[in-house]
């Protein structure tokens, strides 16, 4: 690591007097921008103040330790060329130092980083785009496992999916009433208390998107409960199937939609399961 080549001499405190910079001088480092502590100036001061011997404080030119910080970063500065392999570890980066200004498009990639010194620390919200990430810099094992993908409505293409539950939610009749809302789920499980009303269908994906939903429907130990389906939701045949009315029997139902949720299209998937 360079240093500075000029030597500085040091004033005595309280009654030591000026001492003449021998051509040997002792000398005491600043290696850190830390307020205390061993690398400190706080600290050197104190070393010069306790040793005669000692004539001279030295500065590194580059001091580790949140010594870059955004502000001494150029606009799009940070290029591949710029940076040699695992260049950046955390302790040369300000928390919140990189931001998505400072990065050229395209330029992160893996051979610019030092396995595990880029956290979240030091990267400022917003930051890390993908216009910023070179192709393939993020592989799958550097994700974290078990973290929630929002996708936000896009498009997810050649997928191949193993071991996957869906969220299924339990769906209650408040006064006759129920509401399926297929941000929630879209596989609902009804206990039938009383006799159903009024059922609404919520959050369907927009028109000429496909959406589904299953409804399965129990009675309880009484037994005898209905349900009025809605007039959006259309049966073959143009009637709506009758509920079974054992005690505990278990029906299922499907539906299906491609105009946001104005018509459905329902079908019985299998009744009296008792």
């Amino acid at each position: 690591m360079s240093r500075m080549n000029t030597t500085l001499p040091i004033p005595a405190i309280g009654s030591m007097a000026l001492v003449a910079l021998p051509a040997m001088a002792a000398t005491v480092q600043v290696t850190n921008t830390n307020d205390s502590g061993p690398g400190s100036f706080r600290a050197a001061v104190d070393a010069a103040n306790g040793s005669p011997a000692i004539t001279v404080i030295r500065f590194r030119t580059k001091i580790a330790g949140l010594a870059v910080g955004t502000s001494k970063i150029a606009s799009g500065a940070v290029t591949t060329s710029k940076l040699a392999a695992n260049a950046v570890d955390s302790t040369v980066l300000a928390g919140n130092a990189v931001t998505t200004t400072k990065l050229a498009d395209g330029n992160v990639t893996t051979a610019k980083l030092a396995d595990g010194n880029v956290t979240t620390a030091k990267l400022a919200d917003g930051a890390v785009t993908q216009s910023k990430l070179a192709a393939d810099a993020v592989g799958a094992a550097q994700l974290q496992d078990g973290i929630p993908i929002n996708m936000q409505g896009a498009l997810l293409i050649g997928a191949e999916l193993r071991d996957y539950a869906e969220t299924s939610p339990s769906a209650t009749i408040s006064a006759g009433a129920m509401s399926l809302d297929l941000a929630a789920g879209s596989v609902f499980e009804m206990l039938l208390t009383e006799d159903l009303t009024s059922l609404t269908l919520t959050n369907a994906p927009v028109a000429d998107r496909a959406g589904a939903a299953t409804l399965i429907v129990r009675q309880d130990a009484t037994g005898g409960r209905t349900v009025a389906w809605p007039s959006s939701i259309k049966w073959a045949g143009g009637s709506p199937p009758a509920v079974m009315a054992t005690a505990d029997a278990i029906d299922i139902y499907a539906f299906v939609t491609r105009d946001g949720g104005a018509t459905w299209f329902g079908f019985p998937g299998g009744q009296d399961f008792s």
